[in-house]
């Protein structure tokens, strides 16, 4: 049990410094782009209609859509099985996630400072709260290396 919590809570650790140095970076780079600190566009452009729509309408849509991927990607990793393994399937899922979001976020606030449209501004915006939602847990580790009986019986000791 304790080597199992150690490697769990190792896994959390790696997962919990990709997540905040990602978005470190991230709320770097956007800060500086609002404040027009960036040295890759001075001038602002018009960003084509059918792009500016295209990206927005593919961020929404990927919103949901990585998020349920997430969780049908855990869905498939039986309970109980070996850590490895499911430490595997989780830091898979967890990266898949973290970098999709972060992919999304960084078209965005390149957009929105090569273009100062406010539309990139917002959905960056929404796309930083919903880094709020995928921080790595050590509980949704747990429940995938125990069973749940398991977990039930050390909580109620």
């Amino acid at each position: 049990m304790i080597e199992t919590d150690k490697k769990i809570d190792a896994t959390i650790k790696l997962l919990r410094t990709h997540y905040r140095l990602n978005i470190i970076i991230l709320v770097i780079l956007f800060l500086l782009a609002m404040f027009k600190l960036t040295p890759f566009f001075a001038e602002k452009q018009i960003v084509n209609i059918i792009i500016e729509r295209y990206i927005i309408v593919i961020t929404i849509i990927a919103i949901p859509g990585i998020l349920k991927l997430f969780a049908h990607l855990l869905s498939k990793v039986p309970q109980g099985v070996d850590i490895d393994l499911a430490i595997s399937k989780y830091k898979k899922a967890f990266y898949i996630r973290l970098y999709t979001i972060s992919s999304l976020s960084l078209i965005n606030i390149i957009l929105y400072d090569y273009s100062g449209n406010m539309n990139f501004f917002w959905i960056t915006t929404v796309l930083f709260l919903l880094f709020i939602y995928c921080k790595p847990s050590f509980p949704e580790l747990e429940k995938l290396v125990r069973p749940v009986e398991e977990i039930e019986e050390d909580n109620g000791d």
